[in-house]
């Protein structure tokens, strides 16, 4: 484990100066030793779990604990696996801060990320990639650490009564930019129920168009925060939409056991010195429809009006002037 530890802080050394750097964790059978009721084997530079039991995990550590304060994300590249559940998590020597990550089937090569508080962060005992059952298949290609980014001052964005956020409201944040959407608990924590939340709908009304970004668990009662990057949100921002749709997020929230949970706040954080052409969603597409005087009317940022508003809409898929 020593040896390990010296490869990765060698690593972080050499990429220091870079703004977000990437540093690998190495994949092989020596140093991923750690887990339990599983065997490992190497199919060329892919490290591959078998489960002899349930919930057992391929692992790596540290016996002295390595520093991961200046890293805010853990990404595992899983290029399958065989089972409706699984999660990626570390703890710290004592105890006392274990981020963690869910994961479903995956059939093909997906980025599975851990947001954590990198100053929680200064001595990680252990990480781990855990399946479900005896028999799973977790195939692993690569695992690494993304420094910490600069951001600038958050800015609110405004959810409407069902939690929709269209995609022209994160227009111009780069990819990188982070976006906290915070929850309120109330109540008592139990395990009991769904997670708080199924969020990421990629169109708005229509659901079997949907994108699932996320699925996560309540953290305590009072404000519970998830981050995600625009980069991680975009599959969901841009998915494809049927001719009366918006496209955006709607974030779902559910309540969790006992515990009451509702929509807090949304803020996006742009990365400090950034320049350039940032997201930019798509506009209203073309609507192949008969021609309908009684079909919705919508404004130029996607909004559905009614024939009292004045300006240019779209109805049918032409645009008029409506005064």
């Amino acid at each position: 484990m020593k040896k390990l530890f010296t490869l990765i802080a060698a690593a972080m050394m050499a990429v220091g100066a870079n703004a977000q750097s990437e540093v690998d964790i190495p994949l092989s059978l020596d140093s991923w030793g750690w887990g339990w009721s599983c065997d490992n084997t190497m199919e060329g530079n892919i490290l591959v779990g078998t489960l002899t039991g349930a919930y057992g995990a391929i692992s790596t550590g540290w016996d002295d604990g390595a520093d991961w304060s200046k890293y805010s994300k853990v990404c595992v590249d899983i290029e399958s696996y065989d089972a409706d559940w699984g999660k990626i998590y570390f703890s710290t020597s004592d105890g006392t801060y274990t981020p963690e990550q869910s994961f479903s089937a995956i059939t093909s090569k997906k980025t599975v990320i851990l947001n954590f508080e990198g100053e929680k962060a200064t001595s990680v005992k252990q990480f781990a990639i855990q399946g479900k059952a005896a028999g799973n298949v977790i195939k692993v290609s690569r695992v690494y650490l993304v420094e910490n980014v600069e951001y600038g001052e958050g800015q609110d964005i405004e959810f409407d009564e069902w939690g929709n956020i269209t995609s022209d409201k994160f227009a111009g944040y780069s990819d990188g930019a982070k976006v906290e959407f915070t929850v309120e608990a109330t109540g008592e924590a139990t395990k009991e129920g769904q997670s708080v939340i199924g969020w990421g709908i990629g169109t708005i009304k229509s659901l079997d168009q949907s994108v699932t970004v996320g699925d996560l668990g309540l953290k305590q009662i009072g404000d519970n925060v998830y981050t995600f990057t625009v980069g991680e949100l975009k599959e969901a921002l841009l998915a494809p939409k049927n001719e009366y749709d918006m496209q955006g997020i709607n974030w779902n929230v559910y309540n969790q056991g006992n515990a009451t949970c509702k929509r807090k706040s949304v803020k996006i954080f742009e990365v400090k010195g950034y320049t350039g052409e940032g997201f930019q969603p798509t506009g209203i597409r073309a609507i192949n429809a008969e021609k309908n005087v009684n079909a919705p009317i919508y404004n130029l940022s996607g909004q559905r009006v009614d024939a009292q508003y004045k300006g240019v809409v779209i109805q049918n898929g032409k645009k008029f002037l409506q005064k």
